[in-house]
């Protein structure tokens, strides 16, 4: 674990970060673009009962050191051109706090890394891809991390007050409030983002990765990692 916190922490330095600063810039409990627009029926009325569809399985790893059982979440999406996102939700300790990472690598029907990815940004930049980006009812142009692979990236990091406070302590802080004003939305608190979707550009055309954390699985996931009572 401790391994994993420092390589996800050394992504963050490489990027230019954005994890204390997207912490503090969005609103608390903002409502996604679906609830917001919602209202009560008119009298005589039964709303229709609508369930969101949980697109997560769950997945199992066994540390071999330590005989410790990990559970992940994971799932796949993909375009009608044969680019898909393979999407991993894994809990990480991050300081005295928690971060459930939402990994997501980028392959073909088989699995296999063949699909471009046609908008990084510069050099100049970071390892970074530029994408539209929607976090509950806000949507503008923004960037996410590179993560270990080139095909891979932090689709989101949602982080608890913990995680928020060893980034603002750490010699890394002003590193990452500095990149956060440039508005990077991939990082924020669970309780304040209930939608995501991220927009990859490849060369089979558009790939939109979308993250709803009101599903029962995940909501489950973020109760086992942050001890949500």
């Amino acid at each position: 674990m401790a391994d994993r916190h420092k390589a996800f922490v050394a992504v963050l330095i490489l990027c230019g970060g954005a994890a204390y600063a997207a912490y503090n810039l969005i609103p608390p409990r903002m409502l996604s673009a679906e609830t917001a627009g919602n209202s009560l029926p008119p009298k005589g009325d039964t709303a229709p009962a609508v369930t969101a569809p949980d697109p997560w399985s769950q997945r199992f790893v066994v540390d071999e050191m330590t005989g410790k059982k990990e559970t992940k979440l994971w799932m796949r999406q993909g375009n009608d051109s044969g680019a898909y996102a393979e999407t991993e939700a894994v809990c990480e300790e991050i300081g005295r706090g928690h971060a459930v990472n939402f990994m997501t690598v980028i392959v073909d029907q088989n699995g296999g890394p063949t699909i471009g990815i046609t908008n990084r940004a510069p050099a100049s930049e970071g390892k970074f891809v530029r994408i539209r980006y929607r976090q509950n009812e806000v949507m503008k142009l923004s960037r996410v991390p590179n993560g270990r692979f080139s095909n891979e990236f932090v689709t989101l990091s949602a982080i608890d007050d913990g995680a928020a406070d060893f980034y603002k302590n750490s010699p890394i802080g002003l590193n990452l409030y500095l990149a956060g004003q440039e508005g990077l939305l991939f990082t924020a608190n669970y309780n304040n983002v209930q939608l995501v979707k991220a927009e990859y550009q490849t060369d089979h055309g558009p790939l939109v990765v979308s993250i709803d954390t009101t599903v029962p699985s995940i909501r489950r996931f973020y109760q086992g990692c942050f001890g949500q009572r």
